[in-house]
């Protein structure tokens, strides 16, 4: 859950709050190694961003469709809230990752060096298309119902 906080005085304090969830149904996940080297991606990542595997070292990182050392090709979808990560520091962790089930399409994030989007082509086919076929079964889905501040 999240707070967009809109109004912020003396006397009021209002926020929007965000309830949706990113994994719907039939969630599977597995566990991975994640290795962060200060200034090689985002200093947060949060549940939701796209990862693709490094080849060489078998290590998670976020997708990138630029690259050419395996991260290009998704894998799962990111379920561990790495945070604020520190700015001087490589991290080695172990990360939980979504490989099969039911994902919200709006929720997933995309980290790396050009702007990537569920419609940017790798390899002759969209990301939302190797998303489905490169994992073991995660399934986008639209989701778009009671996502505004004022539904009641």
């Amino acid at each position: 859950m999240s707070v967009a906080i809109t109004i912020n005085t003396d006397n009021l304090l209002a926020g929007n709050y965000d309830t949706s969830k990113i994994f719907l149904s039939n969630r599977s996940s597995e566990k991975g190694r994640f290795l962060f080297t200060n200034g090689a991606y985002d200093k947060v990542l949060s549940p939701g961003t796209l990862l693709g595997r490094k080849a060489s070292d078998n290590t998670l990182v976020p997708f990138d469709s630029a690259a050419s050392n395996g991260s290009q090709f998704p894998v799962g979808v990111l379920m561990s809230d790495l945070g604020t990560l520190l700015a001087s520091a490589t991290l080695d962790v172990q990360v939980t990752m979504c490989v099969a089930g039911d994902v919200a399409k709006g929720k997933i994030l995309f980290r790396g060096t050009i702007t990537d989007t569920l419609l940017t082509v790798v390899a002759s086919r969209t990301v939302a298309d190797r998303i489905a076929a490169d994992t073991v079964g995660i399934k986008l889905i639209p989701t778009v119902e009671m996502t505004e501040f004022d539904n009641s």
